[in-house]
């Protein structure tokens, strides 16, 4: 296994000094109280939009598709966990930042899969950057950036507690999908806080509204261990180890459906494996001043695909003998401090921030145990961003420095640096409305090699690779207010947007001489709005997103499945209700999602509609409380159909994996 280049020890004894110092200059401050958790929130730029965990709990949601489905310009397609992908404003997850608890998740492990493999029962919040308007967002965030913010022991905690826990249990008829989970939390002393998670899914095939089989044939374990230890007023340590790991049989690429046509082997179901670890050592100083706000973090993350298991069995078939085991690993560490002070009328809010992360890939061929060291990538970044606020005006400029060496073991290395801007205007009116204009440089180095083409790759010559480019532009107008009409709270956002790219890098050739190249430049303009609605106990909300991408080519045809941008997904509309009846603890949903049939050039993607209704009964006293079920369909009318986020959307071609057809799923679980 390869040595990665800069060691963890000179990170963690930068920490361990922080500390130190800190500690020496302790200011006393009252620990943050105990809250219970009550909501995963998910937020976007110059927006916040809380998604309570009754709303997530009636979804029943056990993909990230089902959490971030309601965001306009956000989606997630793929029939099964494995092959989720992200998109954003037509940029997928090659061309967004996602972090799962401060750790950057790097590299594309096989283009037919996706790189967010998380449980979603253990989201406390989600960030989405909805395009960057921040120089914090980081280096590659073309679309934006998406962080995961996994749950701790001081988040399930309730006040004067000291230990609890969850047990969980759920049925889906579509897949026959049985998952049992226990969660246990305490304070074991007044300092410290633990939280352990363990959950079971099982799973068969599923169906798709016509009947064709769909997803996998396997199970899924998940786990995580945090701590978090108090040890002063101002000062904290906390620690997090998480496991994914999906195995079973699935379709051998896996964004295509397993295809038992006779003599066709081209997508059998093979044995595999996907796996995802992250690690995190995290120290927080907060000495009660408006000085300093520190926060410093060292993480591992590693991800692993095995497809190799099953390579005797499909040694004669041609269009497998690219069966390996991939691997890409990545360490990393966060430093950031937050200042608030005056000058004259102004407040100011300061970010200051350093990010370092070191990644590789390599590749076991299953059919003859050779190893390939593939590339590796390390980034030294700083950035600075001051919001500047004078009455209801605000000015937020930003501006941050990327310093980044891309190394292939066979052609050298080359390092890309850059400065990039970011500058935003916001003006809260006294009327409830808020305008906002920002501006954004985007910049993203070559990432390493798709670990599956390392084998196949020619060793692209660095110097010809240029980074990807461009600029972002976007204007958008807020409203929200409550007591309209008594007991009600509406909010409304309207977005418009261009972001322009250079260069943009793309990968080529036939199987046996691949190469990446830039192939020109491209545009992507959009629209988006939102609207929410409370009245009393109803709710209702309403969102719509539309980008149109035209990109122009230095010469031959984009593959877009090849490249950071180019997906398009045409217009989409969501629509939600939900009535809560007081005093029973029952809560019912309706959602549905709309998606206009798109057509550009020679590209059709058929449009559909897609309704779930669901009903949720949590108790909130007496001898059930703590209980808590939901009951839902899910594609009621048992819709065929396949998602715009799909690579493949002909319905003639027998690699289009359709989505999930009528689905029923009811859930219990038990808080104590």
């Amino acid at each position: 296994m390869p040595q990665l280049h800069t060691p963890l020890r000179p990170i963690a004894l930068l920490l361990l000094g922080l500390t130190g110092l800190a500690q020496a200059a302790d200011v006393s401050s009252d620990a943050d109280a105990d809250t219970e958790l009550s909501a995963i929130t998910v937020t976007a730029n110059q927006s916040s939009n809380q998604v309570g965990s009754d709303k997530i709990n009636v979804r029943q949601a056990d993909s990230i598709r089902d959490v971030l489905r309601d965001i306009p310009g956000v989606y997630v397609g793929g029939t099964n966990n494995m092959n989720q992908q992200l998109q954003v404003r037509g940029v997928g997850e090659s061309g967004l930042n996602i972090s799962i608890d401060g750790a950057r998740q790097l590299g594309t492990i096989f283009h037919h899969n996706g790189r967010t493999l998380i449980d979603t029962d253990l989201l406390k919040r989600v960030n989405v950057d909805v395009g960057s308007h921040s120089v914090s967002s980081g280096m590659g965030a073309l679309g934006g950036a998406v962080q995961f913010t996994t749950v701790s022991a001081a988040d399930m905690l309730q006040d004067g507690e000291a230990f609890g826990g969850k047990v969980k249990s759920s049925y889906a008829t579509n897949n026959n999908q049985w998952q049992n989970s226990v969660m246990l939390f305490g304070k074991p002393m007044e300092q410290l806080d633990v939280l352990g998670y363990v959950n079971y899914k099982s799973m068969n095939l599923g169906e798709s509204g016509d009947n064709r089989p769909l997803g996998g044939d396997g199970k899924e374990v998940d786990y995580l261990v945090k701590a978090a230890w108090q040890f002063s007023p101002s000062q904290k340590v906390t620690l997090s180890a998480e496991r994914n790991d999906l195995s079973g049989l699935y379709p051998a690429r896996l964004e295509f459906p397993h295809n038992n046509l006779p003599g066709n082997q081209y997508v059998p179901l093979i044995n595999q494996t996907f796996q995802r670890d992250t690690q995190t050592l995290g120290y927080e100083y907060t000495p009660g001043n408006d000085w300093v706000d520190l926060s410093a973090k060292i993480y591992r993350s590693k991800t692993m695909l095995d497809n190799g298991k099953d390579y005797q069995r499909f040694s004669h078939v041609p269009s497998l003998n690219w069966l390996a085991k991939l691997e890409i690993e990545t360490v990393g560490a966060t430093l950031k401090n937050t200042s608030h002070f005056d000058t004259g009328r102004a407040n100011h809010g300061l970010n200051i921030g350093y990010e370092f992360y070191d990644t590789e890939n390599n590749k076991t061929d299953a059919k003859t145990g050779t190893y390939s060291q593939g590339e590796s990538g390390r980034l030294h970044s700083l950035y600075v961003e001051d919001k500047i606020a004078v009455g209801n005006f605000s000015l937020t400029p930003g501006l941050r420095y990327d310093h980044y060496t891309l190394e292939n073991p066979s052609t050298g290395e080359k390092t890309y640096d850059r400065f990039s801007k970011a500058l935003e205007a916001a003006y809260q009116f006294d009327s409830g409305f808020k305008a906002y204009v920002a501006y954004a440089d985007l910049f993203r180095a070559p990432d390493t090699m798709n670990a599956m083409f390392l084998s196949y790759a020619n060793n692209t010559d660095l110097n010809d690779l240029k980074p990807e480019t461009g600029h972002t532009s976007e204007i958008g107008l807020s409203y929200s207010r409550s007591g309209l009409f008594g007991d009600d709270d509406l909010s409304l956002q309207t977005k418009l947007f261009r972001s322009d790219y250079d260069n943009i890098i793309a990968v080529s050739g036939s199987p046996s001489n691949l190469n990446r190249r830039n192939i020109g430049a491209g545009r992507i303009d959009g629209f988006e709005a939102s609207a929410r609605y409370r009245y009393e106990n109803l709710r209702a909300s309403l969102g719509f997103s539309r980008s149109d991408i035209d990109i122009y080519l230095n010469e031959g045809e984009l593959n877009a499945n090849n490249t950071a941008i180019g997906r398009d997904m045409g217009a989409k509309w969501n629509l939600s209700l939900a009535y809560d009846w007081q005093g029973t603890g029952i809560s019912a949903q309706w959602d549905t999602v709309f998606q206009r049939r798109y057509k550009s050039h020679n590209l059709e993607k058929p449009g559909y509609g897609v309704s779930d209704i669901s009903v949720h009964w949590k108790p909130q006293s007496g001898s059930l409380k703590g209980l808590e079920t939901s009951l839902g369909v899910y594609n009621v009318f048992d819709k065929f159909y396949v998602s715009q986020a799909a690579r493949q959307q002909d319905p003639n071609n027998y690699l289009t994996d359709y989505e999930m057809g009528r689905n029923v799923k009811a859930t219990v679980s038990y808080r104590f």
